[in-house]
């Protein structure tokens, strides 16, 4: 319930001004009434000698009325000018009825209460009551009279009898008074009290309210600067949360275990999401690593360097695409020194690296063209190259010879398909697009399926899920083939940054292949025939220095010579006489070994060397070679092919030379012989 202190506090005033107001009309009341006793006394006064004492007492009584109605009078001054008339009066009873005895005793106690009471509020009637009761009392002992208002005197002419009932009236009226007073002392008194407590309160109330006041005030500033601060702190949030979604590199906060906590778009978007709540909910980013060691590496860092990492990483999106990064990151312990999450940076550093990368492979490429000592090591580098560009477990080379319009596949490594074997006609397939546009290509299901439907290309062989072709084109701007590499997995894509990284080793590549091509060439025609494509007598007497000393005996030398070649050339021409050793080298090819060396050693001669071939072996060799010769005789060769053929065996440690000279001299033997035979030389003359 709620105190109206100000009405408390306003009472005891308003009865304080009622006391007041009630005694002044009491005092007014009273000094009427005893004016009028005195006039009324006065008036039947017959004794002439009792008029000097009645005027005496009327004008004594006149100030205490004078007094009465004297308001503008401070009240202290009126009561001492009160107390003063009253002691005159009192005085004057006294000399009255004379000094003896209780007069004495009137007086004397009067003066001592009035002198008493005079500096006190309300003392002058305190004092006029005691003056008047003791002059009475005075009075009556030392006249024998009874008290006035008691009885009426015997004497009616006694003025001064008459005077003192009146005064003695009079002081009945102040007792009455008196004991107005001293009630309304009382009440004053609580009412003071009241006062006091009521101010107390009043002042508690006062304090509270100002404490109250500055408490509000206090609070509504910590309300206000809790404000302030609540508004800095959403704005710098907002600043916060704007500088992180516009910030270039992705930004991350993750447990210990990898779960992802908080993310910003740019990290979203570095791993193929549109929307930073899918990373959040999608997986841990552990599940981003392209090897899962990556992992245990970062957490042996943060052990190493005290909670702090950084490591350049691959990491797959979730489309499968590559893309590296550097990451950074420490870690967040709690009081007890456990890591509590790790914040980080990722940075996509994927065009830096495939540039270093880009320039080591070139290097690697200009070097492994040199380095290596064939086309097929040379594949073999390039792949290897390539792979640490791109993924590329599904690779092969195309070469295609622009004379024939044909492609080759020299080099072909697929976890599904087979190597195609042979050449083949320029078809529609993808590879065959790339090389007849001579355009890269990066085909999705959907660009093969579009590609497909408007009839640009057919499917060959195993469905890919994504295929990227680009040309192989030299410095003269002509395209040579296809570099090609494919994946069979949706978590394995590739993206046109892969095509780019292609096209631009593609140029080094084919620069490679076509020197490697053209050192192969130089080396072959070091070493082969060039009309028949057998090895040639540089390489064949290399060989047999090489096999002197080896552990392949016993080894066994076959020599021949094509007959009738010079009749051939002179009726039916040159070209006709060199199809007639190509014939040869290909029933030669046909007839021995891989392991045995063939050999164009002259013009119209030819060379076997036969490692591990003893006489035996070697005769039989002969045997089915002659089968094979009568057999194509038959119909099969365009004209009759006959051979004179010497063969001799190195079975220990013997030198070689003198084994080829055996040979030959066999062969000159066979060869002898068959110019007897007049059929053979009648086919040739036939044949002109």
């Amino acid at each position: 319930m709620k105190v109206n202190f100000s009405k408390l506090v306003d009472t005891p005033e308003v009865l304080l001004r009622l006391k007041d107001q009630f005694l002044q009309s009491l005092l007014v009341a009273s000094s009427i009434l005893g004016l009028v006793f005195v006039l009324v006394t006065a008036a039947i006064v017959t004794a002439p000698g009792e008029i000097g004492t009645l005027c005496a007492a009327v004008v004594l009584y006149l100030p205490i009325l004078l007094v009465t109605f004297q308001k503008k009078w401070p009240y202290a001054l009126r009561s001492r000018v009160f107390t003063a008339a009253l002691l005159l009066a009192s005085s004057l009873l006294l000399l009255r009825n004379g000094l003896g005895g209780g007069g004495q005793m009137a007086f004397f106690f009067t003066v001592i209460l009035s002198l008493s009471l005079m500096g006190i509020r309300e003392g002058a009637l305190v004092s006029a009551a005691a003056a008047v009761l003791i002059a009475a009392v005075g009075m009556g002992l030392s006249g024998g009279h009874t008290l006035p208002w008691l009885t009426v005197p015997a004497n009616a002419g006694d003025a001064a009898d008459w005077l003192a009932a009146a005064l003695f009236f009079w002081l009945f009226m102040q007792l009455v008074l008196l004991v107005f007073i001293l009630i309304f002392q009382n009440i004053q008194n609580n009412l003071s009290v009241r006062l006091y407590e009521a101010r107390e309160l009043e002042q508690e109330r006062m304090g509270l309210e100002w404490q109250v006041s500055q408490r509000t005030h206090v609070l509504q500033a910590e309300i206000v600067e809790r404000k302030k601060i609540e508004n800095a702190l959403r704005e710098s949030e907002l600043k916060y949360r704007s500088l992180l979604s516009q910030l270039p590199v992705g930004v991350y906060r993750t447990t210990l275990e990898g779960k992802i906590l908080h993310a910003n778009p740019a990290l979203a978007a570095m791993l193929g999401f549109e929307l930073v709540e899918d990373l959040v909910d999608y997986a841990a980013i552990d599940s981003f690593y392209d090897q899962a060691e990556e992992r245990n590496i970062i957490m042996e860092k943060l052990r190493q360097e005290k909670g702090v990492f950084s490591i350049e990483v691959k990491l797959r999106r979730r489309d499968g695409i590559a893309v590296w990064v550097k990451n950074t990151g420490r870690a967040i312990m709690d009081s007890s020194g456990q890591v509590v999450y790790i914040d980080g940076t990722m940075e996509d550093i994927s065009e830096r690296v495939q540039m270093q990368k880009l320039e080591k492979a070139l290097y690697h490429i200009a070097e492994t063209a040199n380095n290596t000592e064939n086309l097929l090591e040379l594949y073999q580098a390039v792949h290897a190259i390539i792979s640490d560009l791109i993924p590329a477990h599904n690779f092969f080379i195309a070469l295609y010879d622009a004379s024939d319009e044909t492609l080759e596949f020299p080099y072909y490594v697929d976890e599904y398909d087979t190597k195609p074997l042979g050449r083949y006609k320029l078809s529609n397939g993808l590879t065959d697009y790339v090389i007849r546009t001579g355009k890269p290509l990066l085909a999705y299901p959907q660009e093969k399926q579009k590609l497909k439907e408007i009839g640009d290309v057919k499917p060959l062989g195993t469905d890919s899920v994504d295929w990227v072709g680009v040309p192989l084109i030299t410095a003269t701007n002509r395209v040579m083939g296809a570099l090609v590499v494919q994946t069979y997995t949706q978590g394995q894509r590739y993206s046109h940054a892969d095509i780019d990284i292609l096209s631009f080793v593609s140029t080094q590549i084919a620069m490679a292949i076509e020197r490697k091509q053209s050192d192969e060439r130089l080396k072959y025609l070091g070493t082969h025939d060039v009309l028949t494509g057998l090895f040639n007598r540089n390489f064949f007497e290399t060989e047999i220095e090489r096999l002197q000393n080896s552990r392949q005996f016993p080894i066994s030398i076959l020599v021949a010579d094509v007959d009738y070649l010079k009749e051939i050339n002179d009726s039916q021409g040159h070209i006709a006489g060199d199809n007639l050793l190509k014939q040869v080298a290909v029933l030669f090819k046909d007839a021995f070994r891989s392991e045995d060396i063939i050999s164009r050693i002259g013009g119209d001669e030819f060379a076997v060397l036969l490692p591990r071939t003893d006489q035996i072996t070697a005769a039989a060799i002969v045997a089915r070679l002659r089968k094979m010769m009568e057999s194509g005789n038959n119909g099969q060769y365009a004209f009759p092919l006959y051979v004179s053929i010497g063969m001799s065996t190195a079975e220990g440690e013997c030198l070689l030379s003198d084994i080829l000279k055996q040979a030959d001299d066999r062969m000159y033997l066979d060869k002898m012989g068959k110019r007897k035979n007049k059929k053979a030389g009648q086919l040739v003359s036939d044949m002109g």
